[in-house]
């Protein structure tokens, strides 16, 4: 198995604190930090047309040094507002909380937030730098936290 399967599988992982930002949009939307039952299975079509129409929708526009304000659907944003954005859609059409998990790697260093989306075992990268949805596998993205597939609220990092 895989540094980035172990992860995503919460193997050889271990408990750790999310991003600062996360917590607070959590206290201001907590609905967007419940577990939600998957109701249906997406195709991978669906997953990279919402991928395209955020992608589309948010001007990128990074965030004041310090500052980490976690906003959901902007017109103006940074890549944790695309993450949380999607994943926000992503679940309105039936993907479950578990299958629908940011995560935060080591991008041309720095910190930076995507979104993973797990259809029929194999986990996918939705990424506001691109508009192609890939494997996770394929990613050269180093994973340095996940939110957990039980519990939104609380992170993993690998160990």
């Amino acid at each position: 198995m895989s540094a980035v399967s172990a992860l995503i599988a919460g193997v050889m992982a271990a408990y750790t604190i999310g991003p600062a930002g996360f917590y607070r949009m959590c206290l201001d939307s907590p609905s967007d930090c419940r577990p939600v039952v998957q109701t249906r299975v997406l195709s991978v079509e669906e997953v990279q047309d919402v991928n395209r129409i955020v992608n589309a929708s948010i001007h990128p526009k990074a965030e004041s040094p310090g500052k980490d304000d976690w906003r959901m659907g902007p017109k103006d944003g940074d890549c944790e507002d695309y993450a949380i954005t999607k994943r926000r859609l992503l679940i309105a059409r039936g993907v479950g909380s578990a299958n629908a998990r940011i995560a935060v790697a080591e991008f041309k260093g720095g910190d930076h937030a995507i979104l993973l989306v797990t259809l029929s075992g194999q986990t996918y990268v939705l990424d506001n730098l691109t508009d192609a949805v890939q494997p996770a596998e394929q990613s050269t993205m180093r994973f340095t936290s996940i939110q957990s597939a039980k519990n939104p609220r609380m992170w993993l990092r690998p160990k």
